[in-house]
């Protein structure tokens, strides 16, 4: 009476069965993936733990500044050969040793000599900037030579390419050519420039 004898009756017919995945991860019983997880989470602190204690030691907290840490009690670089020799003997009394002390000292010698001799190192600057100011006004009579023919006069002149700094700089010697009709090439306009 209260039982129904098919079930039919129900709209809803669910169909529950495993689902068959291929991911591996679920072909290994629950026991190995239980297992697995917990590993990999141990492993997971173990790491992060490590990174912390790694920055608390080599790190300052409040600044986060790394911490410098002196290097001592290092070993000798060379092999001494014979130990029982004393480093004063080895040091002092080999002629290796002597010859190449010697040699640093007439070395030593010859570059104080080249230093006194040599020119302030204000007139190298000096050559450096002439050099510069060389090369730009260089580039400066390239952009005003409309045709690269080497020479610029009030007729054959090229100002489209100049920026306006570039014009301020040079338009005292632009009014000198257009009142005095001059003609320039490179080197008289570098000349001039350069004054």
């Amino acid at each position: 009476q209260g039982k129904v004898e098919s079930a039919s009756f129900f709209t809803f017919h669910p169909k529950i069965s495993r689902s068959k995945s291929t991911n591996p991860y679920y072909a290994q019983p629950i026991t190995s993936r239980l297992l697995n997880a917990k590993k990999e989470h141990d492993d997971n602190l173990k790491k992060a733990r490590e990174k912390r204690q790694f920055v608390t030691e080599h790190f300052d907290s409040k600044t986060g500044q790394k911490l410098y840490r002196p290097h001592i009690s290092r070993g000798p670089k060379t092999n001494r050969g014979d130990k029982n020799t004393p480093v004063y003997d080895k040091l002092h009394h080999d002629t290796y040793f002597k010859s190449k002390k010697e040699q640093l000292a007439i070395n030593a010698q010859k570059d104080f000599e080249k230093i006194k001799n040599s020119k302030p190192s204000l007139d190298r600057s000096k050559k450096l900037l002439e050099i510069g100011l060389k090369k730009k006004c260089e580039s400066v009579f390239k952009l005003l030579d409309p045709d690269g023919c080497g020479t610029i006069n009030k007729s054959h002149i090229n100002l489209t390419y100049l920026s306006s700094e570039a014009l301020d700089a040079i338009s005292p010697i632009l009014l000198d050519i257009e009142k005095k009709n001059l003609t320039l090439n490179v080197v008289t306009f570098t000349r001039i420039l350069s004054k």
